[in-house]
């Protein structure tokens, strides 16, 4: 979405030297959670790692973050525990680990030396950027551009926020 807005000096004639020029906005979160392509025109593709920026709010102080990816999604290689993170702007953070549960789905486990505060305001989204594996299946066929357009369900991703002082506190989103 952008807006557009014409600027003019009042002391130049009407009709001469207007000046128009357009703003991206958007540049806060839309939801607490959402995941978009880490540039623009970057499209996953099958079987092939993909540069993902994660935007989220928080609203409590969090000790620790854990990120589940979709079932067939790699965020490591083989029995690695290392996590891809490109860039984030977290302050604090001492580690981010990657686990596989018995099914082969991979979390990722990010905590931190001092706990993370809420966002805002005015509410400006944390933001990882990180490598994700595509899983190398098309399940649900690909569209006439060869994009896997797989169900929802299946391109969900959810991350938890938790901390345990001073009152136990979990929280979970998924998009």
């Amino acid at each position: 979405v952008t807006h557009s807005a014409t600027r003019k000096d009042a002391s130049v004639p009407a009709g001469r030297c207007v000046e128009s020029r357009r703003e991206a906005c958007g540049a806060v979160a839309c939801r607490a959670l959402q995941f978009l392509p880490a540039r623009p025109g970057l499209v996953a593709e099958a079987g092939r790692w993909f540069e993902l920026a994660m935007h989220f709010l928080v609203r409590h102080i969090t000790e620790e973050l854990r990120l589940d990816a979709p079932e067939g999604f790699e965020l490591t290689v083989g029995n690695s525990t290392e996590c891809f993170l490109v860039q984030h702007n977290l302050p604090g953070l001492k580690a981010c680990e990657v686990v596989q549960n018995e099914g082969g789905a991979h979390s990722a486990s990010l905590r931190f030396r001092t706990a993370l505060e809420p966002s805002g305001p005015p509410e400006r989204p944390y933001v990882v950027r990180f490598w994700a594996k595509c899983p190398g299946d098309c399940a649900a066929g690909g569209d006439a551009q060869g994009l896997c357009r797989a169900p929802r369900e299946r391109r969900l991703w959810m991350l938890t926020l938790s901390a345990h002082d001073p009152v136990p506190y979990e929280e979970s989103a998924r998009a």
